[in-house]
């Protein structure tokens, strides 16, 4: 029998047994340096057990709060409960959904959020895949400003097979939301036969940490409204926006009651630390996007444990606000540090707005490496790791995304001394050829 089983075509390594959705999901085109970021981890920068390591000054986590997350998990404990165990309803727990409606209302609507409207998802990856799979259907466009956040082109384009339309940025590296860039975009997509069904707008941005105004936003639906789009506004790093960027939440704009195509989409990976948790929502007031969207709430459903932990973690409104002050506090520090280092040499670069990252041009130095993917390279054989633009569609060759809070404050300062080395290395290998 074992024989027979052995000899059976089906069961050898050339067997794929895939169908056409599946080939196509397992051949989409992975980032340029991805397989290095991949292989990076395993590498990473420690003091003790590995100085030689790699500082990961890339991937989009907030690491400077750990502690304080830990710590805060930890005294609420497992919230192990027989409801805890048991199916919870496909929109999410109801305890869940209040105690988020009223960190949003009290936080970034800045008026009454209805918990009916809110639906829990497994984190704002999955509310992206879910509210793009009610509102587009194959070959439809999903419009997207970029500079964007790398991941977006398999979000969009992956099961659904949607079709991702890239806005292009700006000269200056940044997104460019004016209605007459979109409605071009829009009419290029449309030569091509791809139907603009909806756009994204990421607020405070990833990769570039700017905040859009309210006004440019509030645009952008009014267009979106007239040219049959509905908008997907993305405010995962809303807490994380300066005191002092002008940000304001569409929520906040629409006092609670957003137009039936703007759907609002959060989570408490960026704003709370809590990437591995995996919980995340969107806010809608269509009726029919929460209809459709319910059922498939079995398939993206919060753990009953976690759901259970996050509840009394948000409802502990006076350590919420102490943990958003030290967080927004310690992002800063790491950004003004990065930012002085970076205009120390000579870098393009800005203090950021909000989210976590830098936006920075070293295309002076990828002109000398010979490209963005070999000053990438050769950074990370200098022990750093940072995020090559190219993958976010950045308007030149050359910008980079680096994310100070995804090391802690010591490694960081590691981080920056080995890329100012490393980059001034590079300058006078250049002046030496001159």
């Amino acid at each position: 029998m074992s024989q027979n089983l052995m000899s059976n075509p089906s069961s050898s390594s050339s067997y794929s047994g895939l169908s056409q959705r599946g080939h196509r999901v397992a051949n989409i085109p992975k980032p340029p340096f991805s397989a290095i970021l991949q292989a990076s981890m395993d590498k990473l920068y420690d003091p003790v057990t590995r100085p030689d390591g790699i500082v990961n000054i890339s991937v989009a986590e907030n690491k400077l709060v750990s502690d304080l997350v830990l710590s805060k998990l930890q005294e609420v404990g497992p919230c192990l409960t027989a409801s805890g165990l048991a199916y919870n309803p496909n929109q999410g727990s109801q305890r869940l959904r209040k105690a988020i409606a009223n960190h949003l209302s009290k936080r970034v609507a800045k008026c009454p959020i209805d918990a009916d409207k809110l639906m829990l998802t497994t984190g704002a990856t999955s509310t992206l895949w879910l509210l793009t799979s009610m509102l587009t259907d194959v070959g439809e466009g999903v419009m997207v400003p970029a500079p964007f956040y790398h991941a977006y082109e398999r979000d969009f384009t992956a099961l659904l097979d949607s079709k991702l339309v890239v806005v292009p940025a700006g000269p200056d590296g940044s997104s460019c939301l004016d209605v007459n860039h979109l409605s071009r975009a829009k009419e290029e997509a449309a030569k091509g036969g791809v139907k603009s069904r909806a756009i994204v707008i990421t607020n405070p941005s990833n990769p570039t940490g700017e905040v859009v105004s309210i006004n440019e936003v509030l645009k952008v639906i009014e267009w979106a409204s007239k040219e049959g789009l509905d908008v997907l506004v993305n405010e995962v790093y809303a807490s994380t926006a300066h005191a002092d960027s002008g940000f304001t939440s569409v929520l906040e704009a629409y006092r609670g009651q957003l137009p039936p195509h703007v759907h609002f989409i959060w989570s408490l990976s960026k704003d709370f630390g809590m990437n591995g948790l995996r919980c995340g929502c969107f806010y809608s007031c269509c009726p029919s996007v929460l209809q459709a969207a319910i059922p498939f709430g079995v398939f993206l459903q919060v753990a009953g444990t976690v759901q259970a932990q996050i509840s009394s973690v948000l409802e502990d409104e006076a350590w919420v606000d102490y943990f958003l002050e030290e967080s927004r506090r310690m992002i800063i520090e790491s950004h003004k540090l990065t930012v002085d280092t970076l205009r120390s040499i000579g870098a393009d670069v800005k203090m950021p707005k909000g989210s976590l990252f830098v936006w920075v041009n070293l295309g002076a130095w990828a002109k000398t490496a010979g490209s963005e993917m070999n000053l990438f390279k050769y950074l990370v054989e200098e022990g750093i790791l940072i995020c090559p633009g190219q993958s976010s569609k950045a308007a030149t060759e050359g910008w980079y995304r680096l994310c100070p809070p995804a090391t802690p404050k010591d490694h960081l300062v590691v981080g920056l001394k080995r890329l100012e080395v490393a980059l001034k290395k590079l300058s006078k290998s250049k002046e030496a050829k001159l």
